[in-house]
């Protein structure tokens, strides 16, 4: 009799330990309750530095001409005058502390052209000092006479205007060029 005890326990212990070990996916994943969302999407900028026309380095003369027309009609209508500014250096320097002036400049800054070291500066200020290291020990082989880096800003000047010409020289442009077109290329 003993005998016939023990095999059907020895049967009930087999398929419960069977039964037990291979078990579904559904008895051993925790039912958790989950929100159901919408992919993040990134959102355009709407900071007006963001938004500004940028002149790259093959921008042309005429590109730029008509950038800085686009943003001076703005400065001209938004400040209520008839000036015509031309310069763009020198827009607004006459008017530095005039209410009506700041709020026509604000009103336009995001047509403000940017030129792209000036963006690089702005966004990635280390990868802006390493490539204007470059520029400057190349326009220093070229014997620029220069004034030592920035180490806050990365930025330098001409110490004197030489033989070879000033900051729109054609040596100055090519240096700055092969600068920042190098560092791209070893960023990648």
């Amino acid at each position: 009799m003993r005998r016939l005890v023990r095999l059907p326990a020895l049967t009930v212990l087999v398929t419960g330990t069977l039964l037990g070990c291979g078990s579904s996916p559904e008895a051993t994943t925790p039912q958790v309750a989950t929100l159901q969302s919408s992919p993040v999407r990134a959102s355009a900028s709407t900071d007006p530095e963001d938004l500004r026309p940028l002149i790259r380095p093959d921008t042309s003369q005429a590109e730029q001409d008509r950038l800085v027309a686009i943003w001076t009609t703005c400065l001209t209508t938004e400040d209520g005058t008839t000036a015509r500014y031309t310069k763009r250096w020198a827009v607004g320097r006459e008017k530095a502390n005039d209410a009506r002036w700041q709020a026509a400049k604000a009103a336009c800054r995001s047509k403000e052209p940017e030129d792209f070291t000036d963006r690089e500066m702005r966004k990635d200020l280390p990868a802006f000092k390493d490539k204007q290291r470059i520029f400057h020990d190349c326009a220093e082989q070229k014997g620029y006479d220069l004034t030592p880096l920035d180490p806050a800003t990365g930025l330098f000047g001409l110490e004197r205007v030489g033989p070879n010409g000033d900051w729109d020289s054609a040596g100055i442009k090519e240096c700055q060029r092969q600068a920042f077109s190098e560092a791209a290329r070893s960023r990648d």
